[in-house]
């Protein structure tokens, strides 16, 4: 279950694949007539999903901008990515309007991989959550030791040295804590670790 958990779903290979997919249903979707429709009316009504679609997404932006939502406005980036996956659903749902069984199939199972390809796009873009386990806000317990050391003799900025097998990269993993003093029931901290003295490695564990 870890390593799944621990997927990273900020790859750019990942995102790239999406793009395609999606790119190649919304053109299945769009280049397909109907057969209840006119020829020359599916274009018509696939622009005005399209433009329905973007529009919702430009009007969030606005009305985030507006209230503070988010505490900024939105950037382009992210402005461009919702315009594109609420288009691509808007075309989908124009396809489940009195269109045949595969036509239907196709367009339902379109919109969650329209809104997954959108979701993590702008999860990459920020940076937010790079793996399932971070998306889903899930923690997964890696106990590290920290071993003990002597205090340093003034401020640590000017007293500390680096050891000479300090290794070149850390270690992330959950450090159990005590509470001695409080007695409150904390959950397992989070812990990045160069295994250097103690007085450094509290600096990297928080809860």
């Amino acid at each position: 279950m870890t390593p799944i958990l621990e997927f990273r779903i900020d790859e750019p290979w990942l995102i790239g694949v999406l793009c395609v997919v999606s790119a190649g249903l919304a053109l299945f979707l769009l280049i397909r007539r109907r057969s209840s429709l006119r020829p020359s009316r599916w274009p018509m009504w696939a622009v005005i999903a399209m433009v329905a679609g973007a529009g919702t997404a430009a009007a969030f932006a606005l009305f985030a901008r507006k209230t503070n939502l988010f505490g900024m406005p939105l950037p382009w980036q992210a402005i461009s990515w919702g315009a594109a996956g609420l288009a691509a659903v808007a075309v989908a749902v124009a396809n489940l309007w009195k269109a045949d069984r595969r036509r239907r199939l196709t367009a339902t199972l379109s919109i969650p991989v329209f809104l997954l390809t959108t979701t993590l796009g702008i999860n990459a873009y920020y940076g937010l959550n790079p793996t399932i386990a971070s998306f889903f806000h899930i923690q997964i317990n890696r106990p590290v030791s920290v071993t003990g050391g002597s205090e340093a003799d003034g401020p640590l900025y000017q007293t500390w040295q680096a050891p000479a097998d300090m290794p070149s990269t850390g270690e992330q993993g959950t450090i159990d804590i005590p509470a001695t003093q409080s007695g409150f029931a904390a959950r397992m901290a989070a812990s990045t670790s160069l295994r250097l003295p103690a007085p450094l490695t509290r600096l990297g564990c928080h809860s």
